[in-house]
């Protein structure tokens, strides 16, 4: 998938949808489809979309609105139930250790995030309920939005940013890129796909390009799978979304000291907010990344800087700034 034809992901995973807010989103300009980066359905108020980065309202009559006023489309609380459960497939059971963690993978590499009441067993969350808002997160495949950045491809790599500021859609091209060997050797890929994003496997095959060399486990634990990945694929790169624990840091340790590269992101506004994040702090600490990427928003000019230790003190100095369309 590019970003030229996301406008067929919308209009399948539009299917999810009640057939009154499928037939408003399926009779939008394509121009608005394409652009469509999130579906958010929120009980009791507006249908709503983030089209090209910015923030819309739907009318009864599927006319975008850019102001809360009347005459807009109200979803009611019983088309959030519907749409919670169609994406279930009507087995909420089935997807239990998805929907305690937010969300709900869709086809595509896409995804559903959840709001609801959160309940709890033995004092951890098992589950939620009363769901009241779903945001449905439309995947993209932007081929070559990392060749600006490719020479700084080997050695691990930290992508941070902001939410929704186009770091899985970069670290899907890095992904591509390396198994391609574009601008460098080939190597061998080992993507821990925890939430079917990346790869977006299509029952063994992936939807994404990630490349020829790139092996996917699927929907595990990042920490559990890049065990596996060191012990059975014999990876030089392994790839996971979004560092997010100090276990995961501690993965990431015995990659670099197996000698397999890691290439991974984590949220963080700046470098301030990097620094003060533990387990990045703890990565960036460890030796095992070389450069690190920050992307500001989806489109924005991302800057790399190359992590140096001094006396088990990192520093990040900016060596590379340009605009990369992610």
């Amino acid at each position: 998938m590019t970003s030229e034809n996301r406008y067929k992901t919308v209009l399948k995973i539009a299917e999810y949808l009640p057939e009154p807010i499928f037939l408003i989103i399926s009779e939008l300009p394509q121009k608005i489809q394409n652009e469509i980066t999130e579906i958010r359905l929120r009980a009791g108020r507006p249908l709503a979309l983030t089209v090209n980065g910015e923030n819309v309202f739907i009318s009864q009559k599927g006319q975008v609105c850019y102001l809360n006023q009347h005459g807009l489309y109200i979803v009611s609380a019983k088309e959030v139930e519907l749409t919670f459960q169609n994406m279930c497939e009507h087995s909420v059971y089935a997807y239990t250790e998805q929907i305690k963690r937010g969300y709900i993978a869709l086809p595509f590499g896409c995804r559903a995030g959840l709001a609801a009441s959160a309940v709890y067993e033995n004092g951890t969350v098992s589950g939620f309920a009363a769901v009241s808002s779903v945001n449905i997160r439309i995947a993209s495949e932007y081929i070559g939005c990392s060749s600006k950045i490719r020479q700084y491809l080997i050695g691990g790599v930290l992508v941070f940013g902001p939410p929704s500021s186009g770091k899985t859609t970069l670290l899907r091209d890095i992904i591509r890129s390396v198994s391609y060997g574009e601008g460098t050797s080939r190597r061998r890929v080992a993507v821990i796909d925890s939430r079917g994003e990346l790869a977006a496997l299509n029952g063994s095959v992936p939807y994404n390009d990630v490349g020829p060399l790139t092996d996917v486990i699927n929907c595990t634990d990042r920490s559990v799978g890049v065990e596996i990945a060191l012990r059975t694929l014999n990876p030089e790169v392994i790839a996971f979304d979004e560092l997010g624990s100090t276990s995961e840091v501690n993965a990431v340790e015995k990659c670099f000291h197996s000698g397999a590269d890691i290439i991974t992101t984590v949220h963080a506004g700046d470098v301030f907010d990097l620094k003060n994040r533990e387990c990045a702090k703890k990565l960036l600490s460890s030796g095992a990344v070389k450069y690190a990427v920050h992307l500001k928003s989806v489109g924005e000019t991302p800057s790399v800087f190359k992590v140096e230790q001094n006396e088990g003190e990192f520093e990040l100095v900016p060596i590379f700034k340009e605009t990369v369309l992610c």
